[in-house]
């Protein structure tokens, strides 16, 4: 599995369910899941196919992880796991926040003067 052919309805672990896509970022992708053990939708971030050979960009995003796993804020998504799919696709499991993000909701303003001050935040 690359993330060229991550789909709807992918299975990434017995637990995870792939739902649609959420965002691209310049390390990952972005994706809503179901994790059905905890009865709850989660984002799965996935290490980009651009970066899928590089080994320093696998510990990075594992680095990433368990980083974002000790911090304990409202601001920052909670970490439930990461690992390495069978395929070898790095990935982080995380909480999914019900507000939307600054990009939609800055976007909404109508104007070309948000897309600098948003980059990045995905």
């Amino acid at each position: 599995m690359t993330g060229e052919n991550l789909a709807p309805g992918g299975e990434l672990t017995p637990n995870l369910r792939l739902r649609r896509p959420l965002g691209r970022g310049g390390m990952g992708v972005l994706w809503i899941a179901e994790h059905r053990a905890l009865g709850t939708e989660v984002v799965v971030k996935f290490l980009s196919d651009e970066l899928l050979g590089d080994p320093s960009a696998a510990r990075r995003i594992a680095r990433e992880a368990a980083a974002a796993a000790q911090v304990r804020s409202p601001h920052v998504a909670q970490v439930f796991d990461h690992g390495v799919s069978e395929s070898g696709l790095p990935f982080i499991v995380m909480e999914r926040h019900a507000t939307r993000d600054a990009w939609h909701v800055v976007a909404r303003r109508n104007d070309d003067d948000h897309r600098p001050a948003c980059q990045g935040t995905a």
